[in-house]
């Protein structure tokens, strides 16, 4: 009896260890970390440099795309803190872009790495990466990845920024207003507003360094639970980032950076364990959606079954950014006949489209040929809109009071913004010929109407 109590014990002892092991193992495989793989691509890659005007030297890759496939729109990605261009995930996005027609560059920027050393002036050697670099000198490194697309053919870019790396899109976009950017991406980037107050002492410590040319010189991260350190100059350029980038959708404060966007946005994140989540999501349209200057559109989508890398989801990343970004596309980026019409807001005016049509989704680009003595009454339009004077001048009241006596003057070669949903007052003393471009649909609305 003993004996097959025994026998008994030992077998509920086994079965409870082989139902143990079993549930750790399935929660292993739903929860657990995954395994990176890469794969060869299918079409053409190219290892490239670019030189921002500050003589900062970046590395990349291009991802091309079998030209029977290829679209007219080129997608950067910019990658996040402590990791660089040719982190696997970042690679295997960038083909799954590719094999569905659209190149991709995955681009350095003076923050890669944790550390690195970004270039040398004046016999002193400029240290970058997450430790020493300066964030806000992003956008230069930005500028130079797309005129580094612009020079391979791509006039029409998407913007994508991985979860750091979205703050140097949006605000790079935000400042600049670059017609060439057609849409932003926020890949697990940051929603909510930044309120934490800056410890005084490791500002009056990240300050003094500072003045005694010490700028490397390590202080405590603030923002992490963990021991980790960065440079005083980076302490500074975090502690004193403009506020509407610091809550750059409008959570809580007022004329936030988004004010500034207007070309479409695309944000996801992950449903495993990401930093934000469906929540955030529906807080950023819906803060958004508060602003009267804002993204011609917002989409959203929640990327299943990816962490904060998108480990094993790389292609539902790559298709999630390309079926957006088709939209983009459509009307395709055809070049029209160019044939002057008459253009029906102004009398004696005549207009040729050159890419797209204004009142279709996706870029376009027309040309106004204007009579002297031509005015247009008081409107405004529903995105933004980059206008260049090629020929002749033009006066502008741009924003109310509309009655200011004192308008802006743009002569020949002049480039400016009309944003969206600003009022706006313009006429011609001589003949001028201008250029506008942006992205539709744009509907016009007059203020007498």
């Amino acid at each position: 009896m003993r004996l097959r109590d025994w026998i008994t014990r030992r077998q509920l002892i086994v079965i409870g260890a082989v139902l143990a092991l079993g549930t750790a193992f399935v929660l292993w495989q739903r929860y657990g970390p995954r395994a990176v793989t890469v794969t060869a691509g299918k079409g053409p890659e190219e290892l490239v440099y670019v030189r921002s005007r500050d003589d900062i030297i970046n590395a990349g890759a291009i991802f091309v795309p079998l030209k029977s496939s290829a679209k007219p729109i080129g997608v950067i990605w910019i990658h996040g803190w402590g990791v660089n261009f040719y982190y696997p995930t970042y690679v295997m996005i960038g083909r799954a872009l590719a094999e569905r027609g659209y190149a991709c560059i995955t681009g350095n920027t003076r923050m890669h790495d944790l550390g690195t050393i970004a270039g040398h002036r004046r016999g002193k050697r400029i240290r970058g990466g997450g430790y020493w670099g300066v964030a806000s000198e992003e956008v230069r490194d930005l500028a130079a990845w797309i005129d580094f697309a612009e020079d391979r053919g791509f006039k029409n870019v998407v913007l994508v920024g991985h979860s750091a790396g979205w703050a140097a899109v949006r605000r790079y976009q935000a400042e600049k207003q670059d017609g060439r950017v057609v849409g932003v991406v926020l890949a697990s980037g940051a929603v909510r507003a930044e309120t934490r107050p800056t410890d005084p002492e490791q500002l009056a410590q990240a300050t003094r360094l500072m003045a005694e040319g010490r700028g490397d010189d390590l202080v405590r991260d603030p923002k992490r639970s963990f021991p980790s350190f960065i440079s005083a100059a980076t302490f500074l350029d975090i502690a004193n980032a403009p506020p509407e980038f610091k809550d750059f959708f409008g959570v809580q404060t007022q004329n936030p950076g988004v004010t500034r966007i207007h070309c479409p946005l695309l944000a996801f994140f992950g449903t495993k364990g990401d930093v934000g989540t469906e929540a955030d999501l529906e807080l950023l349209k819906s803060s958004i959606q508060r602003q009267s200057s804002r993204p011609g559109r917002v989409n959203t989508v929640m990327i299943q079954n990816a962490d904060h890398m998108y480990v094993g989801e790389e292609a539902q990343v790559a298709e999630t950014i390309a079926e957006w970004a088709d939209t983009l596309v459509r009307p395709s980026l055809r070049t029209n006949t160019g044939e002057w019409q008459p253009a029906r807001s102004i009398a004696g005016g005549f207009r040729r489209d050159l890419v797209g049509n204004p009142s279709q989704p996706g870029p376009f680009k027309y040309q106004l040929r204007i009579p002297a003595g031509a005015r247009v009454a008081a409107h405004q339009h529903s995105t933004a809109v980059h206008v260049k004077v090629l020929s002749g001048s033009m006066f502008i009241v741009l924003g109310e009071p509309l009655e200011s006596p004192r308008p802006q003057h743009f002569t020949a070669g002049s480039n400016f913004v009309i944003p969206a949903h600003a009022w706006h007052d313009e006429w011609w003393d001589e003949a001028t010929i201008l250029e506008a471009e942006g992205v539709g649909p744009v509907t016009t609305t007059f203020k007498s109407q």
